[in-house]
């Protein structure tokens, strides 16, 4: 046994950001539900009004503590990190699910290869429709943050990288810590980090969480907005990615927000390059101004 592992599996701090919503019973009992491997579940809430509320939702064996509200939810996540004693260290949001064995083959995953991280496959469901992801695995050459950015088709799942999928060793994730100046894209900017400083995961591709589409901005510890939320990520990247995985970026993410609110300002901040964005990422981009068209035309039509 190493570091903190007990008789009955190694040990595992599950850092829960939370705004209190009703979803968030439901991810506490999947990581409480994990076999082969000893869970401590660490519930950050970031709405400290809700400790109420929240205390009724969850097990008293659940670590509960607030921040001092409104911070987010990479600073939410730091704040878990202050708590941890544990072998491994794995994220989840709180609408999110991990299927039981989710931990324990990612670490056996770790342990098998020698890695200090993994990542894993999940299940996207949106409500009426779900589809596994991704449907391509990073290449050898390939790394973490280029992966998450190239966009080569349309179609959603090329790639995968979210918060929900990533178990790292402890004193890995208490040394690379979430950026909370970034109000997007704080999962692939941490996973950039956490290759510099160790060498890419170790991905388990079966789809062992069960990610949820289906709230809005307001019911979301997550930071959105429009395209000007991406801004301070690109900068931060323009050196650690090549030119083509940040064309598609800006294309797939950028454009395709700004273009849907009907905003050409998005293209004052074109990085170099973007014209050499894969077709997908550019069909996708310019998707967006037919979905501001149809939204004119629909409202048009009401009245």
């Amino acid at each position: 046994m190493t570091g903190h592992e007990l008789e009955n599996g190694p040990t595992v701090t599950a850092i829960i950001p939370t705004v209190g919503r009703d979803s968030l019973r439901r991810a506490v009992d999947s990581a409480r539900a994990q076999k082969g491997v000893v869970v401590r579940t660490v519930v950050v809430l970031d709405r400290p009004e809700m400790l109420t509320d929240v205390g009724k939702m969850v097990s008293s064996e659940v670590t509960v503590i607030t921040t001092v509200g409104g911070v987010g939810g990479a600073a939410s996540r730091n704040l878990g990190l202050e708590l941890v004693q544990s072998d491994y260290v794995a994220y989840l949001d709180d609408d999110d699910v991990w299927l039981p064995d989710k931990l324990a083959l990612q670490i056996g995953a770790m342990r098998d290869s020698g890695v200090r991280w993994s990542l894993c496959g999940a299940n996207f469901n949106r409500g009426r429709t779900s589809s596994v992801m991704p449907y391509r695995l990073p290449r050898d050459t390939e790394d973490i943050l280029s992966y998450a950015l190239t966009r080569t088709r349309l179609r959603f799942g090329e790639s995968l990288l979210q918060s929900s999928c990533i178990v790292v060793e402890a004193k890995l994730a208490c040394l690379i810590r979430w950026d909370d100046n970034l109000p997007r894209h704080q999962d692939w900017d941490l996973a950039q980090r956490i290759e510099a400083q160790a060498g890419g995961p170790v991905f388990v591709a079966w789809p062992l969480v069960e990610i949820h589409q289906q709230h809005t901005a307001a019911t979301s510890i997550s930071r959105s907005g429009g395209y000007e939320k991406s801004i301070n990520f690109l900068i931060k990247h323009a050196q650690t990615t090549g030119p083509i995985p940040r064309a598609d970026f800006f294309w797939s993410v950028m454009v395709r927000q700004a273009l849907g609110a009907g905003d050409f300002s998005v293209f004052a901040w074109r990085p170099d390059g973007f014209f050499r964005a894969h077709i997908g990422s550019v069909l996708l981009g310019l998707s967006g101004l037919i979905f501001f068209v149809f939204r004119r035309i629909t409202c048009r039509v009401k009245r």
